[in-house]
């Protein structure tokens, strides 16, 4: 007996099972964090038939006049759906395509399109807080001007900081083209020492050119902070920069799924795919701690180096020509609301966080690695700490990674 072919339906078009999905791309390979997308995109590719990518220039996405071109390209190989960037994207052009066309925010947001989003406020709350509990009293933004992602970041760090009766010394620029003198000035201008929040790392690498052609010593003077975790940027400049790491494979993965989906069921939806901060790369243009007593700095530096080693208090001040009592106090009025146990105790949680969104390793060999020895007990710290159970907190925090693991072992495969 003659067997029919198996047919998938694509919007009005027909295709046999082995069709191969075509993906027009609209991205800047030159930036670490798009790659990282990039790559979150190809583990879900990977996993559900085959996937065939096309490039088209920036010189193109990024004129109006050329949209055409675009829409073109993908008639002309029968793509499947675009995603990117697409400066004078509109429904008159694209309309005729019928097909999933998801975008990166810029300049303006689409709601009339799919887009990937992000938790920009909360970006900016992380930053705050980290600069607040290092006990900054002056703090200050530099972002781009009429970018919404870059606004949001603002608002979330001087919400964090207004909260704190705090207020942050802000200057925006022209994304285009930042205006270099005008930054030199305020550089130079800002009260000192500073903590400094930049709305990516692209930016905060230009205030590390500044400052150091100014003599503006970092992190002495200003703390320097970026978003994205663009490690090559970071790693160039001088001093390195810390910045906010962001879970952008996590994202590609998720716009894989939420590609092929429309694309199965033949419905666009305008879902909102955000990228979400994980934690903070600490580098050499942040200080770790804005402490001035030095009794209380040794302590810190000597929690910092073996927390992962199972560490008691008295190992830790029996260095320190003072009372217990007395180093107990000068901890709290420094480090506030602090105390050494919970320093200790802050500092293997996280830890324990990082091998857990990770690795697979079982729950109480991570423990043991971050410096708990009583391992049945450490449940209840950790969930002090984070508010979740530790395998609540590997559930809410998977890796693309870990993803991609039980998606082969899972036998869901669609072709």
């Amino acid at each position: 007996m003659r067997r029919k072919a198996k047919k998938t339906i694509h919007f009005t078009k027909k295709y046999y099972i082995c069709h191969m999905f075509k993906l027009i791309l609209l991205c800047d390979y030159t930036r670490e964090p798009e790659r990282r997308l990039l790559r979150g995109l190809s583990d879900f590719a990977n996993n559900h038939g085959v996937w065939s990518f096309y490039h088209i220039p920036k010189t193109v996405y990024n004129d109006p006049s050329r949209s055409p071109e675009i829409v073109e390209k993908a008639k002309a190989i029968g793509a499947d759906a675009i995603f990117g960037r697409w400066n004078g994207v509109n429904n008159t052009l694209t309309d005729s395509l019928a097909i999933p066309i998801v975008l990166r925010s810029g300049p303006v947001d689409y709601p009339n399109y799919p887009m990937l989003s992000g938790d920009y406020e909360r970006m900016g709350e992380m930053a705050a807080e980290f600069f607040y509990k290092q006990h900054y009293l002056n703090y200050a933004f530099y972002g781009y001007s009429g970018l919404t992602w870059s606004d949001l970041r603002r608002s979330g760090y001087e919400r964090f900081l207004s909260n704190k009766n705090m207020t942050a010394h802000s200057l925006m620029t022209d994304i285009s083209k930042p205006d270099e003198d005008e930054l030199k000035r305020w550089l130079v201008g800002l009260p000192k020492p500073i903590a400094l929040l930049c709305a990516n790392d692209v930016l905060a690498s230009i205030v590390a050119e500044i400052c150091q052609e100014n003599n503006i010593r970092i992190p002495e003077e200003l703390s320097l902070l970026g978003i994205d975790n663009d490690e090559f940027l970071c790693n160039i400049a001088y001093p390195s920069i810390s910045s906010i790491h962001l879970d952008f494979e996590r994202q590609g993965y998720e716009l894989g799924e939420a590609i092929y989906s429309m694309h199965e069921k033949q419905q666009i939806t305008l879902v909102r795919i955000p990228v979400h901060p994980i934690g903070i790369i600490e580098r050499n243009s942040t200080l770790r701690h804005n402490i001035k007593d030095p009794h209380i700095r040794q302590i810190v530096d000597f929690i910092d180096t073996y927390y992962d080693t199972p560490i008691s208090i008295k190992d830790i001040v029996k260095d320190i020509p003072l009372s217990r009592r007395a180093i107990e106090l000068r901890f709290k009025k420094e480090m506030a609301p602090e105390t050494i146990l919970s320093y200790l105790y802050r500092q293997r949680v996280r830890k324990m966080c990082h091998l857990l969104s990770s690795s697979d390793m079982p729950i109480s060999i991570a423990a043991e690695k971050s410096g708990f020895t009583d391992v049945f007990n450490v449940g209840r710290t950790f969930k002090h700490f984070t508010g979740v159970s530790p395998a609540q907190y590997r559930k809410n925090n998977k890796t693309t990674l870990s993803r991609t693991a039980d998606n082969n072992h899972s036998g869901d495969k669609k072709g």
